[in-house]
């Protein structure tokens, strides 16, 4: 999940803080190739804008960002810096602390190989059979659910992935030039699988009913032991999300303690959803709304912000980049696809968009709103991945879908015979190479 703050100072200066939890992914969408500029860069190259009289912002990063994923922070190829400094100055970061997440930083065990295992691989905890083992170890033996190394004293809270982003936030908080607009993306590894929480997580929700999947079977039951970490399961996804909602607080209390709170514009958002089990599916990569819809929140009245408003205008969060590019008096950069969502967030109706689509492997998907009503049109090559139960056989090579996602949540009513004619016209908005229905 992802958390962002971007910060005007008194009159002159805007800075940001985005929070992003890592069911949650945010600018990775144009950082593959360092040829294209990054939104962090022009933030950070800002000079005499409309809202920024100073020279720049100072842009700062913590948690699992992913943008340079295929080289692992750059130690696949022999280059890794500390604290994930690979490529940072590259991606327009001036500070941060990045690192990967979940089984990432596991990879390489029983050597660490990114600064979340380097941190744990150089503190020692107690088991309670009395041994002395590195929280590396311990880290690992937890999600390979091996309770030999993984209990309650060798997976303390004070060392947990998410908790140790959120204190990173604060540390580069700190450290930050004072009297300077700035910058910040928080990207929290959770909620993600492996669900693994530290015994005191656990036992907040190991006791309370939580909602079973959609359209299965299966059932999810909590079957966590009092008093130890536990792994997997809907009631460990909960765990991690109030965990995630106490350091969000955390962060945005330490921007107040500074006193820049008023002037700080505070977004929260998700990179993909979870299946949780619906339809038998789990992880992400699937155009059903558990996996494809993700919360968006937005605060900071003094920028016209409207306070507790809910839009149901679809929006994407690759246009947050453009939005907070808008705020700063950037312009994007030649080959920046991203639009800005200033104008809906300050009570405009009118979408930026005239779609949104999406697509990965075998399907491609987009969501318009037609004679007001927000459809969602998906069209899979073959069968789609792990489909509701009421899909039937693909047609001539082809499953395509049609649902209203206000009405809806769950992808069970199939609205394509009632409305072929909102088929025809929402078709082209997919990619022509993607060939959809084509024999």
């Amino acid at each position: 999940m992802f958390f962002t703050l971007f910060y005007k100072y008194f009159r002159y200066h805007l800075c940001f803080l985005l929070l992003f939890s890592f069911h949650s992914f945010f600018f990775s969408f144009f950082f593959f190739f360092f040829k294209q500029k990054t939104a962090y860069e022009m933030l950070r190259s800002l000079v005499g804008s409309e809202m920024c009289i100073r020279d720049r912002y100072h842009t700062m990063m913590t948690g699992k960002d992913d943008l340079t994923k295929a080289t692992q922070l750059g130690f696949r190829i022999g280059q890794y810096l500390p604290y994930g400094r690979y490529k940072m100055s590259e991606l327009g970061i001036d500070d941060g602390i990045r690192h990967s997440g979940k089984s990432d930083v596991i990879d390489t065990f029983p050597k660490p190989h990114e600064a979340y295992g380097y941190f744990l691989n150089n503190q020692t905890v107690l088991t309670e059979a009395g041994a002395n083992i590195s929280a590396f170890e311990a880290h690992y033996a937890c999600l390979k659910n091996n309770p030999s190394k993984c209990d309650r004293l060798s997976y303390p809270d004070r060392l947990y992935e998410d908790n140790w982003v959120a204190q990173n936030a604060l540390e580069l908080l700190d450290r930050k030039p004072r009297d300077t607009p700035w910058f910040m993306h928080v990207s929290f590894p959770g909620p993600h699988p492996a669900f693994l929480v530290t015994a005191r997580m656990a036992d907040t929700v190991g006791n309370r009913t939580w909602p079973q999947p959609v359209d299965t079977k299966k059932k999810d039951t909590c079957r966590n032991k009092p008093h130890e970490p536990a792994n997997g399961n809907r009631c460990n996804y909960g765990a991690e999300i109030e965990n995630l909602d106490r350091l969000f607080g955390m962060v945005v209390s330490k921007v107040e303690s500074l006193g820049e709170l008023e002037d700080t514009i505070v977004c929260i958002s998700s990179d993909h959803g979870e299946m949780l089990g619906d339809h038998g599916g789990w992880a992400k990569s699937k155009p059903w709304e558990a996996s494809a819809s993700v919360p968006l929140l937005c605060w900071g009245e003094k920028f016209g912000i409207v306070a507790n408003a809910t839009i149901s205008t679809p929006v994407s969060t690759l246009d947050l980049a453009g939005t907070f590019m808008d705020y700063g008096g950037a312009k994007p950069a030649p080959g920046m696809t991203t639009a800005s969502l200033r104008p809906m967030l300050v009570g405009s109706e009118a979408p930026v968009r005239s779609f949104i689509s999406s697509g990965l492997q075998n399907w491609r998907m987009a969501v318009q709103n037609v004679n007001g009503t927000n459809f969602k049109f998906i069209c899979c090559k073959g069968s789609c991945p792990n489909p509701p139960s009421n899909v039937g056989k693909p047609k001539h090579g082809w499953t395509q879908l049609l649902y209203a996602i206000e009405q809806d949540q769950f992808d069970m009513n199939e609205l394509s015979g009632k409305h072929p004619d909102v088929v025809e016209t929402m078709r082209p908005l997919l990619p022509a190479s993607f060939g959809c229905g084509k024999k």
